[in-house]
């Protein structure tokens, strides 16, 4: 579903040569909301029609997610102009550079009058594992007309979000530790977890393997049940027979903490072959 929403503001109320932002709030009954980024508007540039958008309604986003943007910059019908734009970072509020060397796309461009026939798209995207848990980001897109340092007929948006957190604090243990293959069942659990109680509620995957450099097996897919019962197979002889489990543990942004246990499961014989030989002892 989809829809429009305008309003109309008398110049008298604002003062020339000041900046205003405007953002737009929805919520809905059951309680979720988005904002829209911010677009600010200088006030005194009377011949300007600079214009620059950013439609992402992001408000988390997990370190190791690739970040992608689309922003738009647009002189309107006034194709009098070019203009420089770029993008720009503020890392709980101080402007940051070093993550320039992790886009994929250009962070500034040129665009010639010929080029603003239309809104120009100007994306950003950006390499998983640049921004660290916990960071507040304020992404802007600036345009300005060409060649004045950003210093007329300037526009920009910006956007902030939050770089997601993951669950924090908890263990995985399992009983019992020590069984026998498809015959004995283990009892898994993970517990103790906290995140933000905004990233409720937190979601439980489990996989198990018995090699080392090898990816592990998926056991259970990825819900809100924080326990596993099952059997598992027998672990090599090489490594003492051990599995190792690995549980998976989601918020709603699908950040996640990994916790390992391992167990030890012999092959089945084993019982059979120890219950022969103590039985041959009393003979």
């Amino acid at each position: 579903y989809s829809s429009a929403a305008s309003d109309v503001y008398k110049r008298q109320t604002y003062t020339l040569g000041d900046k205003y932002g405007f953002s737009l709030e929805i919520s809905s009954l059951d309680g979720r909301s988005a904002v829209s980024s911010l677009v600010t508007v200088e006030l005194g540039q009377l011949s300007s029609s600079t214009v620059t958008s950013i439609t992402s309604s992001l408000t988390r986003i997990n370190p190791r997610d690739r970040l992608i943007l689309n922003g738009f910059v647009s002189t309107l019908d006034d194709h009098s102009y070019g203009l420089d734009a770029k993008w720009k970072l503020l890392s709980n509020g101080i402007e940051i550079t070093t993550w320039t060397s992790r886009a994929f796309t250009p962070v500034s461009n040129i665009y010639s009058i010929a080029d603003l026939a239309t809104d120009v798209l100007f994306p950003l995207a950006i390499q998983r594992n640049t921004f660290h848990p916990g960071d507040q980001l304020t992404f802007q897109l600036m345009a300005a007309k060409q060649s004045t340092d950003y210093s007329i007929f300037e526009a920009y948006s910006s956007l902030t979000v939050t770089v997601n957190m993951p669950p924090m604090g908890g263990s995985t243990i399992s009983q019992p530790t020590t069984g026998d293959a498809l015959l004995d069942m283990f009892y898994v659990s993970s517990a103790g977890w906290i995140d933000d109680p905004s990233d409720y509620p937190l979601s439980y995957g489990y996989s198990s393997g018995i090699y080392l450099h090898r990816p592990l097996q998926i056991v259970q897919a990825r819900s809100a049940n924080n326990i596993l019962s099952t059997k598992f197979g027998a672990g090599l002889k090489s490594s003492n027979y051990s599995v190792t489990i690995r549980c998976r543990i989601y918020d709603i942004y699908l950040g996640f903490a990994e916790s390992n246990t391992s167990v030890t499961v012999k092959p089945l014989g084993s019982r059979r072959i120890l219950a022969s030989s103590q039985a041959s002892l009393w003979e």
